[in-house]
């Protein structure tokens, strides 16, 4: 709750997000199974689950780009941007 996230709706586990540099909610990750391709299961004896790696590296790149982006972007709270800059 204290970096912006409402808990009851991360209904998911494990909840992949970004903070911004001021330790803000800014975006989350999907659920595995909303993103085509990245999680891989072998049912031959015994279940393995792991994720594609370029899959992966694309959706935590897309995180990061958000976040900087973010962090770019001056805020109506932000003292400095009503200084300009």
């Amino acid at each position: 709750e204290r970096v912006g996230v409402n808990p009851a709706a991360a209904n998911f586990y494990p909840l992949i997000m970004v903070l911004d540099s001021k330790g803000e909610y800014v975006a989350h990750m999907d659920r595995y199974s909303d993103v085509p391709g990245l999680e891989l299961r072998e049912d031959s004896g015994e279940e393995f689950r792991g994720f594609e790696r370029s899959i992966l590296l694309r959706e935590l790149e897309a995180l990061r780009r958000i976040a900087l982006e973010q962090d770019a972007t001056p805020t109506d709270s932000d003292p400095s941007a009503a200084a300009g800059g």
